[in-house]
C-alpha cells in the first residue's frame, strides 16, 4: 500500500510540473496509508495540498503501542517549502480520523483546515492527545487560518496548545463542529510571546471540557473572539477555573457572544469572564441554565433560563470529573416548547424546528424544487440541509441554487426561509 502511495505522489508531481499553473493537488488516501507520509513526501508545485480520508480508514499513526504524533516540524523530513495550505478532509462519509498530536511546521503560512471529519485522540489516555500542538521547542509558525468545520473532535487533552514564543495564528475559526471530552486542559491556550488576531466559534456544540475553554497567558496578544449560535454544556468542571480568561495583564479583545446557550458546570467555584480592569464585552440573545453557577466574575448579558440543563435539553451528557474524565455523548435538542430561543438560540442543529414532523412541509410562497444534482429556490434565502436526525449539514446565505452532489444518498430536511421540505437524493 506504501508503495502504491508513493506512485499515486510521484504522479501528482508529475503533473504539477507538466501543468505549473496548477493551484491545488489531492490525494485520495487508501485505507492503509499514512496521512503523515503523504504529505511529508508531497513534493509537487501547487501551494494548496487536500488530502481525503476514505471511509474505513485504518489510521496507521494512531494504532498500536506506539503511537506516533504527525509531524512536520523539521524535527523529522520537512514538508515541502512550495506548500502553503493544507486541507485535510473526509470522503463525505464523515470518517474517522485519530491523531496523538499535529505539529505544524514553519514553512505553513496560509492555512490548515480539517473539514467533514470525525477527529479522535489517538491515545486511549485522552490526557496524551493534543490536536494541534506547537509545544515550546518547535518551530515558529505563522500561519494564517487553523479551521475546522463539520467536524466531531473527542478525546484531547487540549484541542489547539500554541506555546511557542513568536507563532502567530491569525484566524482560529471553529464551524458547524461537535467538541467533546476535552479533558484536563482547555480548548483553546495561547501562552506568552504567541498572537492570534481572531477566534470565531460558530453554529457549534461543546460539552464535557474540564477546564477553561480558552486561556490567555500574560504576554500575549488576542484582538477579536466571536462566539455565535453555539451550545455549550457541563464545561469548566474544574474548580478556581473560568469559562474564559483573557487574565488581567493582557489588552483584552473584543469579544461579541450572541445567540448562544452555556449549560451546567461544576459549580464549586467555577468562574465566568475574565478580562482587564474596566472591560466589557457584548452579549445578545443568549443564555444560561439554572445550573450554570459561578463564585465569581458572573457572565453579563445573559438571560436566566430557570430551569436546569435537563429540562432545556433532550439528553445532555453526563461528565465524570474523576480520573479518568470523560463525557458521555449528548443530544441537545431543544425540548422544553416553552423556551424563548428554541428557534434562534445555541447551535441550529438542536433547534426545536429540526427535531418537529418532517414529512409536511410548511406553507410557504418559496419553493424548494430538486432536479438530482443541486436545490433550487423560487427566490434568494438562506438555506439550511439537516439529516433526519436533525444535524445542520450544509447551509449557505441567501442562495438560489445549492449543489448536493456532495451528500450521501439519504432523506435529508431542506429549510429555506419559511419553507420547508422533505428530500430524498439517490
Amino acid at each position: 500500500m506504501r508503495k502504491f502511495l508513493l506512485l499515486a505522489l510521484l504522479a501528482i508531481t508529475c503533473f504539477s510540473w507538466t501543468s505549473k499553473l496548477s493551484a491545488q493537488d489531492v490525494i485520495n488516501l487508501g485505507v492503509n496509508d499514512s496521512l503523515g507520509l503523504a504529505i511529508r513526501s508531497y513534493a509537487g508545485l501547487a501551494p494548496d495540498l487536500t488530502v481525503v480520508i476514505p471511509s474505513g480508514y485504518s489510521n496507521p499513526e494512531g494504532a498500536g503501542v506506539a503511537i506516533k504524533s504527525i509531524d512536520l516540524s523539521s524535527t523529522l523530513t520537512p514538508i515541502s517549502t512550495t506548500l502553503k495550505k493544507i486541507t485535510i478532509k473526509g470522503d463525505g462519509s464523515k470518517p474517522t480520523l485519530k491523531i496523538k498530536t499535529f505539529v505544524l511546521p514553519a514553512s505553513l503560512s496560509t492555512a490548515l483546515k480539517f473539514q467533514d471529519l470525525n477527529i479522535i485522540g489517538a491515545d486511549p489516555v485522552a490526557a496524551n492527545n493534543y490536536l494541534i500542538n506547537n509545544a515550546s521547542a518547535n518551530p515558529v509558525p505563522i500561519v494564517d487560518t487553523i479551521s475546522l468545520k463539520g467536524c466531531s473532535v473527542s478525546n484531547f487533552r487540549g484541542m489547539i496548545r500554541l506555546q511557542t514564543s513568536g507563532t502567530t495564528y491569525k484566524n482560529i475559526v471553529i464551524n458547524n463542529s461537535i467538541i467533546s471530552n476535552i479533558v484536563d486542559y482547555t480548548l483553546i491556550n495561547v501562552a506568552a510571546g504567541t498572537t492570534v488576531d481572531n477566534i470565531v466559534i460558530s453554529n457549534s456544540t461543546v460539552y464535557g471540557v474540564s477546564g477553561t475553554l480558552l486561556t490567555l497567558s500574560a504576554g500575549n496578544a488576542l484582538s477579536k473572539v466571536t462566539i455565535s449560535n453555539s451550545t455549550f454544556d457541563n464545561v469548566v468542571m474544574t474548580s478556581t477555573k473560568y469559562f474564559i480568561d483573557f487574565g488581567t495583564a493582557n489588552a483584552s479583545p473584543v469579544l461579541t457572544i450572541s445567540n448562544t446557550i452555556i449549560g451546567k458546570n461544576f459549580g464549586s467555584g467555577v468562574k465566568g469572564i475574565r478580562g482587564a480592569a474596566n472591560w466589557t464585552y457584548t452579549t445578545t440573545n443568549s443564555y444560561t441554565t439554572s445550573d450554570w453557577v459561578t463564585s465569581g466574575n458572573a457572565l453579563t448579558g445573559f438571560t436566566a433560563y430557570t430551569s436546569t440543563a435537563a429540562t432545556l435539553f433532550k439528553t445532555p451528557t453526563t461528565y465524570v470529573v474523576g480520573a479518568p474524565q470523560s463525557a458521555s455523548i449528548g443530544d441537545y435538542s431543544i425540548i422544553d416548547a416553552t423556551f424563548a430561543g428554541k428557534n434562534n438560540a445555541g447551535d441550529p442543529r438542536w433547534y426545536s424546528a429540526t427535531t418537529t414532523d418532517v414529512s409536511s412541509p410548511k406553507a410557504s410562497s418559496i419553493i424548494i424544487s430538486y432536479n438530482g444534482i443541486e436545490i433550487s429556490l423560487t427566490e434568494a434565502q438562506d438555506i439550511n440541509i439537516y439529516s433526519v436526525t436533525g444535524n445542520l449539514l450544509k447551509s449557505a446565505k441567501k442562495v438560489n441554487v445549492i449543489s448536493v452532489t456532495d451528500l450521501p444518498k439519504g432523506i435529508y430536511l431542506v429549510k429555506a426561509g419559511s419553507a420547508v421540505r422533505k428530500l430524498m437524493i439517490n
